[in-house]
């Protein structure tokens, strides 16, 4: 079972860091933007990194991800692959 948390976009474009249990697999494009937990110490250890990479650069590149992540970029993205007209 493969499920991808809607929640993710919500903090990704409040430009929050990101800590999650490893679940699933992270699709590529999003995997420099999720500090993965796979147990209760890698969950303290990611908690505590992602205070630690609250700056304005990464706060930046998770904005500009959350941008190209909307519905409406997608259903372009699909049109262009499928070369078919919105």
């Amino acid at each position: 079972y493969w499920g991808f948390p809607i929640k993710y976009f919500e903090y990704l474009g409040a430009g929050k860091p990101i800590v999650s249990t490893d679940c699933m697999e992270w699709p590529l494009e999003y995997r420099d933007t999720v500090l993965i937990s796979r147990d209760d110490e890698d969950l303290r250890q990611s908690m505590t990194k992602a205070y630690s990479v609250w700056d304005e650069n990464s706060f930046e590149m998770r904005l500009s991800l959350s941008k190209q992540s909307t519905w409406q970029e997608r259903v372009k993205m699909v049109s262009q692959i499928t070369n078919m007209p919105l």
